[in-house]
């Protein structure tokens, strides 16, 4: 049986959304079924890790804004030589320490992506899903999934 799962989060990235889906498809791939996911491109200063066995893995970008805001992260991160991912930026945005650690460029980046989350709703992550469509469309007509997730 083949199965499609979409998700915004999936690994490398270390949320909890993220270990649950990354754990909910290896294990439907070790009960023999076939696996893909469908889930947003690695983020900034996130490490490419080897996709789970027997998962296929298809990567649609965010969005022109998010893609360039995780350039710009990853280059900032490059240049200070600091190797945080993008879940521990989410989850600093609103700390006045995490915004005193970084240089003027990293506090502009961590501004503009507060703007983006006001301005789109829920928030700027969603923009995802209009990519995401066009690659789950692409998806069901070549995979020919039976169940989607």
């Amino acid at each position: 049986m083949r199965i499609l799962i979409s998700a915004h989060d999936f690994s490398p990235n270390p949320s909890p959304q993220s270990l649950r889906i990354t754990q909910l498809a290896t294990e439907l791939a070790n009960g023999g079924f076939e696996i893909d996911v469908l889930t947003r491109t690695v983020g900034a200063g996130m490490q490419v890790q080897p996709e789970p066995i027997g998962v296929q893995v298809h990567r649609a970008a965010p969005g022109w804004l998010e893609a360039a805001l995780d350039a710009v992260s990853t280059r900032l991160r490059r240049r200070t030589g600091r190797a945080r991912d993008a879940s521990e930026d989410e989850r600093a945005a609103g700390s006045a320490k995490t915004a005193a650690l970084l240089n003027w460029k990293g506090r502009w980046v961590l501004r503009l992506r507060a703007v983006v989350d006001a301005a789109v709703f829920p928030d700027g992550r969603s923009r995802w899903i209009t990519h995401a469509l066009r690659e789950g469309r692409r998806l069901l007509l070549q995979r020919r999934p039976q169940v989607i997730i």
